[in-house]
């Protein structure tokens, strides 16, 4: 119950990329943890030298990121980026915590079931879009937002979350505990395959294509559990080829052509999820009585054909010039000028085929300098966005995340931080192989799906800012929970230990939640107020979020402007000063202070300031000539 209506919840709130609803859940989490842990409910012992030390390198990395508040250019941004570590320091332990059933099966049921619900709502989003909220996505990115994007609203991140989920439901379709649940699970793999389709996420389709390959590596009775994956790959085909031939659905360009084609793929998707379920009962059956007998009679053909078949792949990739082509491919991705469509039309999927990189590889090596720059600290957590508005290496967009866990943890917290997120997942896939090699066949196949969710995180993580969307690495952490715990405990009643390490662990992951809390919930409230009128209440909050967080720059960003909605200039501009200060690499911040200078008759230092904003943004459309 854990996994479902915490990755659910998540991922119904836009993926909780919400500061306020993500510290929220954060805080919910430590307290469970620190309540049963009190009551004698969830003591965290018998989890294992190497669970432990996943968590201790998950613990050391938020008291790292807490640390580059020191140097950082925000105070604020790295306080926040340390609360969202505690965040999943406590997703983790809980997940360890709650492992009191053979393999974890319960838990990975949970996270799958929640990650069927948000691809099922996401694919009934664009075939009937009047049923759900405006995107506001789609309308503020044009052909770009045409990729479907709900509910987390960012198509990349839907399509790594959805990934999570194949070699879930996979394993689920062979091996769930009933008949039902089988034939379920194999049904709901069309939709969640059409689900990535439509987000049109080349990393999707690779991580996913790629998890699943991990999943088939590590399952015992691999032919078997191809077999019992035909129907659902039919399925999955046919939903797809269906949406390929209709452009108006596919590219989601509304109007009554798209919703009379909406109307067909849902009554085809329905069709075929239930005919994949009614096959899946019968081949199930087969499966049961003789599928093991005929797999141990033809399992040296089974092993000579899969062989056979990878050479042959083999052959004919080098025959098609595979080296080349990805050589090309490579290039081109490096090119932050290759076109992201191939045609440079209307259809945005015909980006699938094309290997630019939109800027990504840049990304990279911007947030690799900066780690060069500073190898022992970096510029601090969550500052990667001044690093690159100050030092852009070609005329792109508007960035906040260098697209790259790894990356970006080089760059904002140095050597020492990127030492421990890789360490932090390398103990976490290694321990999970480990464990799935080691275990029972009554549990294998659970850690091999939730190790095969784990690497597909961990792909997409290289080249994309998944990390920042909480949903996904809590959902990867409570899996990898599921892979790592060691399995002699696993089943084992609760047992009674020591209880203040853990309480302390508690204490300090709400101490990092609550910290920066107070005011990012007061400006909130405050810009809230200013909106609907309220301009003293908006004040109130505004000095309220000043108090709770000093160092906030965004606290005292905000009081400036509501000052000037007074008409209070001076003391406006004092507080544009005093934002400045905090932030001293934010651009926006000092065209802000620009302005009120300007309006109190300041030019000399009105100019200054602009000056300012302009050397830490050199290429932004504001600053540019007519």
């Amino acid at each position: 119950m854990l996994g479902f209506a915490l990755v659910a919840v998540l991922a119904l709130s836009g993926g909780g990329f919400d500061d306020l609803l993500r510290s929220d859940v954060g805080i919910a989490l430590w307290w469970m943890l620190l309540v049963g842990v009190l009551v004698g409910v969830l003591p965290l012992v018998g989890l294992g030298r190497g669970a432990w030390t996943a968590v201790l390198l998950l613990v050391a990395l938020g008291l790292w990121t807490a640390t580059s508040v020191a140097w950082s250019g925000s105070a604020e941004r790295s306080l926040l980026e340390a609360g969202r570590v505690a965040t999943y320091a406590a997703a983790l332990l809980l997940g360890l915590a709650t492992q009191r059933r053979v393999g974890g099966r319960a838990l990975l049921n949970g996270v799958g079931a929640a990650i069927v619900l948000a691809g099922s709502l996401g694919v009934l989003s664009r075939l009937h879009p009047a049923w759900f909220p405006r995107d506001d996505v789609a309308a503020f990115l044009g052909q770009n937002g045409r990729r479907l994007n709900y509910p987390l609203n960012y198509w990349n991140g839907l399509a790594c979350f959805i990934a999570l989920g194949l070699p879930l439901m996979c394993v689920a379709a062979r091996s769930a505990a009933s008949r039902v649940s089988r034939a379920l699970a194999a049904s709901s793999l069309p939709v969640l395959v059409l689900c990535i389709y439509l987000t049109v996420s080349r990393g999707g389709i690779i991580a996913g294509v790629a998890g699943v390959a991990v999943l088939m590596a590590m399952v015992r009775g691999r032919a078997l559990q191809l077999i019992a994956l035909a129907p659902a790959a039919l399925g999955s085909a046919i939903v797809v080829a269906a949406v390929a031939q209709r452009h108006a659905l596919r590219t989601d360009a509304g109007g009554p052509v798209a919703a009379h084609q909406g109307d067909v793929i849902l009554v085809l998707c329905l069709v075929v999820v239930a005919g994949v379920a009614l096959v899946q009962v019968t081949l199930d059956a087969w499966l049961a009585n003789a599928g093991e007998r005929w797999a141990a009679q033809r399992a040296s053909l089974l092993r000579a054909t899969g062989i056979a078949a990878v050479a042959v792949a083999i052959v004919a990739a080098l025959a098609a010039g595979a080296p080349s082509r990805i050589s090309h491919a490579w290039t081109t991705f490096k090119n932050p000028n290759t076109p992201e469509t191939v045609h440079q039309g209307e259809d945005v999927f015909a980006r699938l085929g094309n290997p630019a990189g939109n800027g990504r590889y840049q990304y990279w090596m911007s947030a690799k300098q900066a780690g060069l720059d500073h190898p022992f600290k970096g510029i601090g957590a969550g500052t990667f966005e001044f690093y690159w508005a100050r030092h852009p290496t070609f005329d792109g967009p508007y960035i906040t995340h260098a697209h790259s866990l790894w990356w970006e943890t080089f760059g904002e917290l140095g050597i020492p931080g990127l030492l421990l997120v890789l360490g932090l997942f390398a103990v976490l896939v290694g321990l999970a192989v480990v464990r799935t090699l080691r275990a029972p066949p009554a549990v294998r196949a659970t850690r091999a799906a939730a190790l095969a969710s784990l690497v597909t995180f961990c792909i997409f993580a290289t080249y994309d800012w998944v990390w920042d969307i909480p949903v996904i690495p809590i959902a990867a952490l409570l899996l990898a929970a599921v892979a790592i715990v060691d399995a002699r405990s696993a089943g084992d009643e609760p047992r009674r230990g020591r209880r203040w390490p853990a309480v302390v662990l508690a204490v300090a992951g709400l101490g990092a939640i609550v910290v920066p809390l107070g005011g990012v919930a007061e400006v909130r409230a405050s810009q809230q107020a200013s909106a609907r009128g309220d301009v003293g209440t908006a004040l109130a909050d505004a000095r309220g979020a000043v108090a709770a967080s000093p160092y906030s720059a965004a606290a005292h960003l905000q009081e400036a402007l509501v000052l000037e909605q007074l008409g209070r200039l001076e003391p406006s501009r004092a507080q544009a000063r005093e934002a400045t200060r905090l932030e001293p690499d934010n651009w926006q911040l000092w065209v802000v202070r620009s302005r009120l200078e300007a309006r109190t008759g300041a030019v000399g230092p009105a100019i200054a300031s602009y000056r300012r904003a302009r050397a830490l943004n050199p290429a932004s459309p504001l600053f540019r000539k007519p």
